[in-house]
């Protein structure tokens, strides 16, 4: 063996930190830390998957009916009453965010105060587990006022008969001090009986919802009663025409 190891090449030992002082790894372990996190957030999210239990196996989605930019809603099993209802998970880019995320739980407990027929029920406002945020909310089979707008399903009078109903869950919702702050017609489902309810409450616009918008908020004032009542009646507006060209 001494023979053997003396043709050996002699073993050096890497001393990184001459090549790599603590000062410029720092950063580079820093960006990386953060990539990290980032792919574990996009994995959590991806991993929202039909078949999926949450709750300590009380409920399993059945399957994602919505996207948005900082949620996702799903429809879910409640298997102690075998009761379908709604999973809206906040994505995890706007979690991570402290004002995104009370925001997020704010209007949700707001929304679970409200009890009216032509509003979303709110059954858990807050929960927070494995790296999951969410409420969950009544479920409604069937169409949005834009998709039943657009396909034809209504007319000009039901179409007002619901922007009616709508206005008076509004109203009921501004008695208790809660805005809705994003009145448009994807928020409002429509039951298998063409029966309206309000949902989004407190939902920050996204995509083209801002265009809609009522002008104080478009230039950066909070949601009012009066924003509200002006968003209302523009799709009460569209709804009146024969062929109405309601916005998204």
């Amino acid at each position: 063996l001494e023979a053997v190891s003396g043709h050996l090449p002699q073993t050096r030992t890497l001393d990184l930190s001459v090549r790599y002082p603590p000062s410029t790894l720092e950063p580079e372990m820093s960006r990386l830390s953060v990539a990290i996190q980032r792919f574990r957030e996009q994995r959590i999210d991806e991993d929202l998957t039909p078949g999926m239990s949450l709750r300590g196996e009380r409920l399993e989605l059945l399957e994602c009916v919505g996207t948005g930019d900082t949620s996702t809603v799903w429809k879910a099993l409640e298997r102690k009453h075998e009761e379908v209802v709604g999973v809206r998970v906040l994505r995890h880019s706007a979690a991570q965010d402290p004002k995104a995320r009370e925001a997020f739980f704010r209007a949700a407990e707001a929304m679970a105060q409200l009890s009216h027929a032509g509003i979303v029920r709110v059954l858990l406002p807050r929960v927070e587990e494995g790296g999951l945020h969410y409420s969950v909310v009544q479920f409604i089979e069937g169409l949005t006022l834009q998709s039943a707008t657009l396909s034809g399903a209504l007319d000009a009078r039901d179409r007002v008969e619901v922007i009616s109903r709508v206005g008076e869950a509004l109203h009921h919702a501004h008695q208790q001090g809660v805005i809705h702050g994003n009145v448009r017609p994807n928020n409002v489902l429509l039951d298998h009986l063409m029966r309206p309810r309000v949902a989004g409450f407190g939902q920050p616009p996204s995509g083209g919802d801002a265009d809609f918008r009522a002008p104080e908020v478009r230039a950066g004032q909070p949601p009012t009663v009066a924003s509200d009542a002006e968003r209302a009646g523009r799709d009460a507006q569209a709804a009146g025409q024969e062929r109405p060209g309601m916005p998204v």
